[in-house]
């Protein structure tokens, strides 16, 4: 259960979320004869962040870096660990191969309550800078990942600003 795992839907993916990398998001395993969730790459499966080992595995994982004397942690898209209850289709856009699963998946309904848990039994116990990814979030909800409480993240980033200048009727 470290990983999200659904069984065949008529003999398909489990719902119609495309991966950020292309193709589906899901990959069929012929031993267990399930798919599993990769929002990017196959290699890369999505963890399950619903499962409180999971979150105590990667815990564990932070503090025996800490241990190790780093500096702190860059998170990749840490705004897309909570999952939505069922794992509804995306939106889709006409002609589309696959829906939107990331939409629905960015800040999710357990986002803040996982970074703060994480925040809680390993971040806020070292002197160090955490800056985390976090894709399709809006000013007011980066706010709430970074903010004075210091409860969360120290910095966060995006990468939709790097597209500002494509079309300069919108700057």
């Amino acid at each position: 259960d470290f990983y999200i795992w659904r069984d065949p839907v008529n003999g398909h993916e489990p719902n119609n979320w495309g991966s950020f990398f292309s193709g589906p998001a899901w990959t069929y395993d012929t031993k267990t004869q399930q798919y599993y969730l990769h929002l990017f790459a196959k290699e890369q499966p999505d963890l399950n962040w619903a499962n409180p080992q999971v979150r105590q595995a990667v815990f564990k994982m932070m503090n025996w870096w800490a241990k190790q004397g780093i500096d702190g942690f860059r998170m990749d898209v840490i705004s897309l660990l909570s999952k939505p209850d069922g794992l509804p289709d995306g939106p889709q856009a006409p002609n589309a191969p696959y829906g939107d699963g990331g939409s629905l998946v960015a800040n999710g309904k357990h986002e803040h309550e996982y970074l703060r848990e994480m925040n809680q039994q390993v971040l806020s116990k070292y002197d160090w800078i955490t800056v985390g990814e976090t894709a399709g979030v809006t000013i007011d909800q980066a706010a709430k990942y970074a903010n004075l409480d210091g409860n969360e993240l120290n910095m966060v980033f995006q990468f939709e600003h790097m597209g500002l200048d494509n079309n300069r009727d919108r700057v």
